[in-house]
């Protein structure tokens, strides 16, 4: 079974403040006494979770609540027409926050289904700012399809799966999400792998190597690829990726 990583941020709100509220928290020690800038922490996570998407990323996002919050103030015994000012203001947070921020303008969005990270980054790399919606719709779309992903990563335990034995430990290869593939080193999987592709009708491939390989381990292994694929035009790329040694886009 594939598994997929998605990143879930919500959205600060009007009461985000870490002058030295937050015992135990590093951030809000070092800030004690501060004035929080509520909006601005907003602005900051939106613009963490665009760079995620552009990175092709899973993103999430949490909404704010609505407020005021009158489920909370009747958990309190209370209701928003008679509860104490303090209470009040903290069930209105959210229209406070709306204040801070202006309305956004209306926008047509299409979401570009994909499935691995690489297929998400053709369809970003396919996106022309000058091109109108329709046309970066369309050619985005195109971009996914010319996409074959080879995931490698490290089985956490012994089992068989798609008629392969595989030992705890050893490397596994996934083919556009199927497993297709295990043996002792993660290069050989690899190659185990690109042997199943049609690569005279492919043009580029880049490896993006994990958090746990070593840059020069992986720029040896794009040399290799270069060799044995010589119509290739081979890309090494530091992903930083979690629980996978390597990601290989081939299109």
């Amino acid at each position: 079974m594939a598994l997929r990583e998605i990143n879930f941020d919500g959205i600060i709100g009007p009461s985000h403040n870490y002058a030295g509220l937050s015992f135990g928290n590093l951030a809000s020690t070092r800030n004690a006494g501060q004035v929080s800038q509520p909006r601005a922490a907003a602005l900051q996570g939106l613009d963490k979770m665009r760079a995620n998407l552009a990175l092709g990323l899973a993103q999430g996002i949490f909404v704010p609540l609505g407020r005021p919050n009158r489920d909370w103030l009747a958990a309190l015994g209370t209701t928003f027409e008679e509860c104490e000012p303090t209470l009040a203001a903290a069930a209105k947070f959210q229209a406070f926050y709306h204040s801070l921020c202006p309305p956004l303008p209306k926008k047509t969005v299409r979401v570009i289904p994909t499935e691995t990270v690489p297929q998400g980054i053709a369809a970003l790399i396919a996106f022309l700012p000058e091109a109108d919606y329709e046309t970066n719709v369309r050619e985005m779309t195109e971009a996914v399809k010319t996409v074959r992903t080879l995931e490698i990563t490290r089985a956490t335990r012994a089992s068989r799966s798609n008629g392969l034995d595989i030992v705890a430990g050893a490397c596994i290869g996934l083919l556009d999400n199927e497993l297709l593939a295990s043996a002792a080193t993660c290069e050989e999987v690899a190659f185990k792998l690109l042997g199943r592709l049609d690569t005279g009708n492919a043009e580029i491939l880049t490896l993006y190597y994990g958090q746990n390989t070593a840059a020069e381990a992986a720029e040896a292994f794009g040399n290799e690829i270069t060799e044995r694929y010589p119509d290739l035009e081979v890309g090494v790329v530091d992903g930083g990726q979690p629980n996978y040694d390597y990601l290989i886009s081939v299109e």
